[in-house]
């Protein structure tokens, strides 16, 4: 049984270590999305979820009502164990063991291929070094766009508050040129990128050929980029738009 893969909106972002230079971040899905997923799939009454323990650690076994080859049904089990959490350590161990056995099923196992997520501080909107010395972030995070390729994450964009925070694709493989083909890929629309220039143009006062002049130069060439970062472009130009109205 195969489950899709995971919706950015169904990816949550945590800061996995904290400098004055920046943090990293890591991502991960929670109970809710696991279940809402099963229930997609099979359907509320297709899957179900027990909790034991052995050797004092907490585990978890969700099982799958499967059709067999001979016609009759059949439930197959797979489980794993959790671990404590800082808060709430009974529920979040509960929560853990439940998340780690959906991944045996294969639910958000792309994340694992997760690449070093880095944001340099000057992109970070609450960061500061409290009492103790150590440093903090307090940012909020939105997953905007993520691309698949064989069941690995190809494509990911991660914005905060004060916008595109990081971007990532993954490099194509080097091959060898192909046969030129009888159709030419459908053409991207780029109307909303042009609304969008034309509109910070206005705001700004400025012409609108510097304004996409400015944008190439500082967010690359958008005729280069893939989906997934061409969506990142379009949430950092609007950004930009809503904070220049809010100054």
């Amino acid at each position: 049984m195969r489950f899709r893969e995971l919706r950015p909106e169904e990816v949550e972002c945590r800061v996995g270590t904290c400098s004055e230079k920046g943090v990293q971040l890591l991502l991960y899905k929670t109970a809710r999305v696991d279940a809402d997923i099963l229930d997609e799939a099979v359907g509320p009454d297709g899957w179900q979820c027990e909790f034991y323990e052995c050797k004092g650690t907490l585990f978890c076994k969700v099982g799958i009502l499967c059709d067999c080859q001979d016609g009759r049904t059949e439930w197959i089990w797979k489980d794993d164990a959790g671990a404590p959490s800082n808060m709430e350590a009974e529920k979040g161990e509960a929560s853990d063991a439940f998340k780690r056995a959906c991944f045996k099923w294969g639910i958000g196992r792309e994340l694992y291929s997760t690449p070093f997520i880095w944001v340099p501080a000057s992109k970070l909107e609450r960061h500061s070094q409290g009492k103790n010395g150590e440093w903090q972030c307090y940012d909020r995070w939105d997953v905007k766009a993520i691309e698949y390729e064989g069941g690995r994450i190809a494509g990911l964009a991660i914005a905060n508050g004060k916008g595109l925070a990081y971007s990532w694709q993954e490099k194509a493989p080097q091959s060898q040129p192909e046969a030129p083909r009888a159709e030419e890929p459908p053409k991207r629309d780029n109307s909303a990128l042009n609304d969008l220039v034309r509109r910070i143009a206005a705001q700004r006062g400025t012409k609108v050929s510097d304004e996409a002049k400015r944008i190439v130069e500082t967010y690359g060439d958008p005729k280069e980029k893939s989906d997934a970062s061409y969506r990142a472009l379009l949430f950092a130009l609007e950004a930009e738009l809503r904070n220049g109205s809010e100054e």
